[in-house]
């Protein structure tokens, strides 16, 4: 399609549109220096930069699909390191008043989480 075959009104629209895309990667680049800004404070404070990364990525997760890969991590590194991996009694963990099913793991694996996070 060539400008010539273009109309008035497809050609503002496409301007439109480019100019709009534009504004957002201009406001895309200054939230990224607002959020560079903040790690940088962060870390300024001795906040472990990557620890908080990983926390604000776990956080976007969907807590159920979350304790479900941990549960199928923890089963992997319990397959893969067997008797050396001592992860103590099998508990049950649940949300009350939530529809999260209840997920089962061991302490081991609740401690190991925890030295995550």
């Amino acid at each position: 399609m060539t400008t010539e075959t273009m109309g008035g009104n497809a050609q503002g629209r496409l301007r439109s549109i480019v100019e709009r895309i534009e504004r957002l990667e201009e406001d895309k680049a200054a939230v990224m220096a607002d959020m560079k800004e903040v790690f940088l404070e962060a870390k300024g404070e001795g906040y472990d930069v990557k620890a908080l990364r990983e926390i604000v990525r776990i956080r976007k997760q969907d807590a159920a699909k979350r304790a479900e890969h941990q549960a199928i991590v923890d089963l992997y590194l319990h397959a893969i390191q067997g008797e050396l991996f001592d992860d103590g009694p099998r508990v049950t963990i649940s949300v009350p008043g939530s529809d999260i099913p209840p997920v089962e793991t061991t302490v081991g694996a609740m401690r190991r989480a925890a030295e995550r996070v």
